[in-house]
């Protein structure tokens, strides 16, 4: 609603000179969609797309670089503009956080369980089994065909069946290990914080992943 009343404002002031402020504006095309005074689509010379519709389709096609090659040149041409903060004066200190027995044994105990995992998947690929049946067995077979021998990756070429699940594998292994490490220091980071608000600052904690898409993903499917 708030994009449609400035798109319309726009339109009724058409003489009015506009500064866009935006955190998010050259993320994610959507974000730009009340953006009309930049000339990015539209009855202009200086661009191919006639609606934002054929900008938006044709930006998120072509992904993340296409946005960056974008900012570049909106801020070659001074139509973009982002502000920082000084680091001058700014002081950092690393904090080590010591794993406990319970927390050590927790990941001892998370290794065993995926080399246990590893080991039952090379016993299959030993047998025979067909990697669908492995993949229906981890929820991921709904693209999987027992009659096929390969699976196709993004790039449209055919690798060998096995070789994707591997894949699967070792990417779960390693989102659940930058997880698991990242839940063991939280201890550390909340005793941090008490500190500093005890000492009357103000505490920012960065998330690196919010696992935002995976709950989507899930929600998505219910």
């Amino acid at each position: 609603k708030t994009g449609e009343l400035v798109v319309a404002l726009q339109k009724e002031l058409p003489h009015a000179r506009v500064v866009y402020c935006s955190a998010t504006g050259a993320s994610e095309p959507r974000n730009m969609a009340y953006m009309t005074r930049l000339g990015l689509w539209g009855d202009n010379k200086r661009t191919t797309f006639e609606t934002f519709h054929d900008f938006d389709e044709n930006m998120k096609a072509r992904g993340v670089g296409a946005m960056e090659l974008l900012a570049m040149q909106l801020k070659e041409e001074g139509l973009f503009t982002a502000r920082t903060l000084s680091y001058r004066d700014c002081t950092f200190e690393v904090i080590t956080h010591e794993v406990d027995a319970k927390q050590r044994k927790i990941y001892d105990e998370a290794t065993v369980f995926f080399q246990d995992l590893l080991k039952e998947m090379e016993e299959a690929l030993a047998s025979g089994e067909h990697p669908a049946n492995l993949l229906a067995s981890l929820d991921q077979a709904e693209d999987a065909d027992a009659e096929k021998p390969e699976l196709v990756n993004h790039d449209g070429k055919k690798v060998h069946s096995w070789k994707v699940v591997k894949a699967l594998y070792w990417a779960a292994h390693q989102r659940f290990f930058r997880n698991l490490t990242v839940g063991l220091k939280v201890p550390a980071v909340l005793e941090e914080a008490r500190k500093a608000l005890n000492a009357d600052k103000c505490v920012v904690i960065g998330l690196q992943q919010t696992g935002e898409a995976g709950n989507e993903a899930v929600l998505n499917s219910k």
